[in-house]
């Protein structure tokens, strides 16, 4: 949470200290916890009410048939999970309530999700492999170094260091970019809609 701080006040031209962004993420760290909270409870009561049901009427229903209605439970949750994987932005950027910032983000994204759900995708893949490049480091260095075991150890803990750095600040990243596109796009349209609903016919 205050690394979105801190990277949505440096989109903003309004760069804000370490400590400020520390505070932001304090400040906002029970709404994000809570986020988190309803967001898991509601995977837990769908998957209960899935549980229940699918036992309920297992006499009944053939196991393709049963694996059907598996399926399309997790297809649902995906989808629902796409619509509000960047409420924690709207948290942060709009100093958003939980279930406001839910919904900003559903509003945001309805229309949009097999573009962001490829964008963060695309992300989450080029992260794995800089993890991967960042073991394959720390190995070439233990083994380059293997005569000096401090000197391999203070070496592979700043390449790890370097690594995480870069990672750490780019999904945020990732995620700010999403949300003020999309916000763009959805205010331009909203604008559109009433620049023509003003025009005489």
């Amino acid at each position: 949470t205050a690394m979105v701080a801190q990277i949505d006040g440096s989109a903003k031209s309004r760069e804000q200290s370490v400590g400020a962004s520390m505070r932001t993420g304090f400040r906002l760290l029970p709404r994000s916890i809570l986020l988190i909270v309803v967001l898991m409870g509601a995977v837990l009561v769908a998957a209960l009410a899935a549980g229940i049901v699918i036992g309920s009427f297992s006499r009944f229903l053939s196991p393709i048939v049963s694996g059907v209605v598996v399926a399309a439970l997790a297809v649902a949750a995906i989808y629902v999970w796409g619509r509000a994987f960047l409420a924690n932005v709207a948290l942060v950027v709009e100093d958003a309530l939980v279930f406001r910032s839910l919904g900003i983000s559903w509003r945001l994204i309805k229309g949009h999700w097999w573009r962001t759900a490829t964008v963060y995708s695309v992300a989450l893949i080029i992260v794995m492999v800089f993890y991967v490049v960042i073991i394959m480091a720390d190995g070439i260095v233990g083994v380059a170094l293997r005569g000096s075991v401090a000197a391999a150890a203070a070496l592979s803990q700043l390449v790890s260091i370097l690594g995480g750095t870069f990672l750490m600040s780019f999904l945020p990243a990732v995620l700010l970019s999403m949300y003020y596109d999309l916000k763009l796009r959805k205010e331009g349209s909203d604008l559109a809609d009433r620049v023509n609903a003003l025009a005489p016919e």
